[in-house]
């Protein structure tokens, strides 16, 4: 978001190009490295303030896994197999799809039941192993 509105105002430098022995010939933009260090910046501290930022990471994990993983590729499995409806086959792989789908449902109440759990004893910058 940040970079194509800076490529419409053109807040970008020259333009000019440098050589790296390694790297070879490539194109330096100050905006660039500025904006990118300043996200990566501000994600840390975020991550440091929230001590259970590994259960959020968790639950959109979870929200994640079940459709990508799961349920998209069995559906396209069979309308490219041409499964019809009702066969053992459909079946035996929409058992597969509601069993992963009690998986992912159960990750994320994990999830969420930690973040719940560290809220309770939250202080910033402290870490408790």
């Amino acid at each position: 978001m940040v970079r194509s509105k800076a490529a419409k105002e053109r807040l970008h430098d020259d333009g000019t190009q440098n050589t790296d022995p390694l790297a070879g010939t490539y194109q330096f933009n100050l905006f660039r490295l500025v904006w990118r260090t300043i996200f990566v910046a501000m994600t840390t501290l975020i991550a440091m303030l929230m001590p259970f930022f590994n259960d959020v990471i968790r639950f959109l994990g979870a929200m994640g896994f079940w459709p990508l993983t799961v349920y998209f590729p069995i559906e396209m499995y069979i309308s490219d197999k041409k499964i019809g409806r009702e066969t053992s086959s459909w079946l035996a792989l929409q058992m597969i799809s509601v069993a992963c789908f009690f998986v992912t449902v159960a990750a994320a109440v994990g999830s969420v039941a930690g973040v719940v759990h560290d809220l309770r004893t939250y202080k910033p910058f402290k870490t408790s192993y």
